[in-house]
């Protein structure tokens, strides 16, 4: 059965979630430092990076070659990837040993996608719902969520941010081309339903059952990691609300 869902309306629903002042004060420590903000671009870049490799692991050619625009969708956020990277680069030189971040490690986000990805796997198993294609899609649609919240608390906290304007500006032309180029996707769950539509005569044996596992999805799968990756990232970002404690842990260069 098709899922009706609106992406849109999962995002408003989820909206009030990123209106937590610690989680705000969080995303203005990033706003308020270059150091801090270099940090911010480099998790956007490994963000969208992961994104990109996340279309590997569907795991199935043939579903892959049914999914509309997914070529396209890799290169735009291979080119996020590396757009982040070099506005990082271009923007605080001093951070870089050459190609090298000084600070990879202290790089916000990379367990928060791990953690996020295999509690909805686990989620997905227990239901017996599970397949590579579901997690992907399902994974997918929540950070596509996040992603819209979260680069949207940093864009207005720019507006009010203390660095130099061509700073702000850069990073906001950033994060509003990643926004604006998602919103010309095919969304998730219109994917969803074009994979069930499709015609199974010429389909593997395999493909065909990979789209029979996606039929047992429900629209509660994608709400429901969509719900956990805002409430994490929320909780990640509020956990940096003391800037002095950030400027601490980061060693002297």
């Amino acid at each position: 059965m098709p899922i009706a869902l609106d992406e849109g309306a999962v995002v408003a629903r989820l909206r009030p979630l990123a209106d937590d002042a610690t989680f705000r004060r969080g995303i203005e420590t990033f706003t308020s430092d270059p150091r801090f903000l270099a940090l911010f671009l480099m998790g956007v870049s490994q963000g969208e990076a992961l994104g990109e490799a996340g279309v590997a692991a569907i795991g199935q050619e043939e579903i892959a070659g049914l999914m509309h625009e997914l070529r396209r969708q890799g290169l735009e956020e291979h080119g996020h990837s590396e757009g982040a990277r070099l506005a990082a680069q271009e923007l605080f030189p001093e951070l870089f040993d050459s190609q090298t971040f000084r600070w990879s490690e202290y790089v916000p986000g990379l367990d928060y996608y791990f953690t996020v990805r295999e509690a909805n796997r686990g989620r997905l198993r227990e239901r017996d719902r599970y397949s590579r294609l579901n997690l992907y899609l399902t994974t997918s649609f929540g950070f596509e969520v996040m992603v819209e919240l979260l680069y949207g608390a940093v864009i207005d906290a720019l507006v009010r941010s203390p660095l130099p304007r061509v700073v702000r500006e850069r990073v906001t032309f950033v994060l509003t081309v990643i926004l604006r180029q998602e919103e010309t996707h095919l969304g998730l769950i219109a994917q969803h339903n074009a994979l069930l539509a499709a015609d199974r005569s010429r389909l593997s044996s395999a493909a065909v059952e990979a789209l029979e596992w996606l039929g047992r999805l429900e629209a509660t799968d994608y709400e429901w990691v969509a719900e956990l990756a805002v409430r994490k990232v929320v909780r990640l970002y509020a956990g940096y609300a003391d800037a002095e404690k950030l400027r601490a842990a980061l060693p002297a260069f």
